[in-house]
């Protein structure tokens, strides 16, 4: 009834993302490129725009693209002997068959086999002899794999130290997408605990004042900081501590960025380090003129 296929497949009435997929020859070759590209490049998904500078040179890019050129051809070669060889032996085979059905069914091929060879069983085919040629196996060229120099060897190392100032941008970027994240979530305190200096164990709790109302005229003196007591480690305190501790963890991680000889990667961990200091010290001054306004009144 359904011709030897079942009646839900190529149903019009089911979507066209159903049926089974078609695989096109250019996909494959994209994925074969692609392969051959990750022997010289690991993949990377995003480029770092703010820094044209080190992209490849025509030199390099016409270089990689001959390799590729050579390796795919070498590839297509490789698969057409392949089909090559296995159609000379399918048809060896069939042509083989051919023949010994052509010769168990031919009755004066019979006769003759029974004349010729009188020990033999009849209907049997017929004892091949030495002088019948035998089909010889199809011998596939090797795959001779290139050899590398000079030249391989300093466009691997150009390419691995473009691969790790990549790589030093994208972790200099990350960083500085986590501090704003901080800074923009960190909301000043509206009250600060401070130790006394003549009893540790006694705490003062006064006061912040505003981000806003923070002057110029508030930056403290570096005699006036033994005056000013250490802040207390309480709930009231908790999320200034924590906020102090992930500035520091991220001056921790840009100190672990390598820089590779790179003047860029370096003018650009030297602006985030700034910023993160810069921050810093704004909390430290709040701080610092809250208890100094306490002192006054």
């Amino acid at each position: 009834m359904f011709a030897g296929f079942p009646f839900y497949r190529n149903s019009p009435y089911i979507h066209s993302s159903y049926h089974q997929p078609q695989y096109d020859q250019h996909f494959i070759n994209g994925d074969r490129a692609r392969a051959k590209r990750a022997q010289w490049l690991p993949d990377e998904e995003d480029d770092y725009d703010d820094y044209e500078s080190h992209q490849l040179g025509p030199r390099e890019r016409a270089y990689l693209t001959q390799e590729e050129q050579r390796w795919q051809q070498e590839l297509d070669r490789r698969e057409r002997d392949d089909q090559e060889a296995r159609k000379k032996a399918e048809e060896e085979r069939e042509k083989r068959r051919q023949n010994r059905s052509h010769e168990v069914t031919d009755p004066e091929s019979i006769c003759d086999s029974a004349v010729n060879h009188p020990g033999q069983p009849r209907g049997s085919p017929p004892l091949p002899s030495s002088n019948d040629p035998r089909p010889s196996s199809p011998k596939q060229k090797p795959f001779v794999i290139p050899q590398y120099d000079e030249r391989h060897v300093e466009a691997t190392m150009k390419l691995q130290h473009y691969f790790r100032v990549h790589q030093c941008q994208r972790a200099i970027k990350g960083i500085s997408s986590q501090f704003n994240a901080l800074r923009k979530e960190f909301t000043p305190p509206s009250t600060i605990s401070f130790q006394k200096s003549s009893s540790p164990s006694d705490v003062v709790t006064i006061p912040a004042i505003l981000p806003s109302d923070l002057s110029p005229k508030d930056s403290v003196d570096t005699n006036s900081d033994s005056d000013i007591p250490k802040l207390a480690y309480n709930s009231t305190n908790y999320n200034l501590h924590a906020y102090l501790e992930s500035l520091d963890k991220l001056l921790v991680k840009l100190d672990g960025v390598e820089s590779w000889g790179d003047s860029y990667v370096r003018e650009k961990r030297r602006a985030v380090v700034k910023q993160i200091e810069g921050e810093q010290n704004r909390v430290d001054r709040i701080c610092k003129a809250s208890w100094l306004k306490h002192v006054e009144h």
